[in-house]
């Protein structure tokens, strides 16, 4: 609610607690959803390269409990989150993954489908149908941190 209402410190502070709650309380859930939420923060009050951090960390938390939902929302938060002029190989991948992905939630897809819609048309209508159904979750995984 702080973050809706534009209370930045109120947020990271909020989330900073449940972060701190779910690792004194072993919830690796709490913990990787936690650092998803800072991370998004972070990026919206232009602190991009931390941000990046906490999501790259929620995700390697996500890939360890094999929270697929939450791996792929994670994704796209990185996929919105990093500067890029135009899309590249493994954006494109990620969306058309997290696009046909079974374990996929709604809200997920809709936000992929957003950074897809802001994709140029030429790029959109020739890369992404090379990608579909061919991409595996954790080759995307491995290569996203590794970065």
């Amino acid at each position: 609610m702080a973050q809706a209402i534009g209370d930045y410190e109120a947020a990271r502070e909020f989330f900073q607690n449940a972060l701190q709650w779910g690792q004194d309380n072993q919830s690796k859930g709490i913990t990787a959803v936690s650092r998803q939420n800072l991370g998004n923060l972070l990026s919206l009050i232009e602190l991009p390269e931390a941000g990046l951090v906490y999501l790259r960390e929620a995700l390697a938390i996500a890939a360890e409990e094999n929270a697929i939902p939450l791996m792929l929302d994670i994704m796209v938060d990185i996929v919105l989150q990093t500067p890029k002029p135009q899309p590249d190989d493994i954006i494109l991948k990620i969306l058309s993954l997290v696009q046909q992905h079974p374990a996929s939630k709604w809200e997920t897809r809709k936000k992929s489908e957003t950074v897809l819609a802001q994709l140029p048309t030429a790029t959109h209508g020739e890369l992404l149908p090379a990608h579909a159904g061919k991409t595996a979750l954790q080759e995307l995984l491995s290569e996203m941190l590794a970065h």
